[in-house]
């Protein structure tokens, strides 16, 4: 039987017993570098995106891919990022809003 299952490093601090018993495979996931956070926003987007866009997310995602992904698509979903001369950028009155992506 196989049972797979997630966690913060967090639980093994709280919990290392559960991760020294036998048959237990840690697998290490770090946080994305900045530049693997900026190409998975590209890939998502499935273009170029602004400077000013990407550095955002990476700041707010802290090279968590999950995040990066809900971010992106809740950034499309409300209209805060469009598709302008072939590059996504902030929309309207959010280009300037530095608090646009901290959610």
């Amino acid at each position: 039987m196989l049972i797979v299952g997630t966690g913060r490093s967090l639980l093994t601090e709280k919990r290392p017993d559960w991760a020294s018993r036998q048959g237990v495979t840690l697998i290490p996931m770090p946080a994305l570098e900045p530049a693997e956070t900026e190409r998975l926003v590209e890939v998502l987007l499935d273009g170029p995106v602004e400077a000013a866009v990407k550095a955002r997310v990476v700041a707010s995602s802290e090279g968590n891919p999950l995040f990066v992904a809900q971010l992106v698509s809740m950034l499309v979903e409300k209209g805060l990022v469009h598709m302008h001369d072939d590059t996504w950028t902030a929309s309207g009155e959010h280009r300037a809003d530095p608090e646009l992506f901290n959610v």
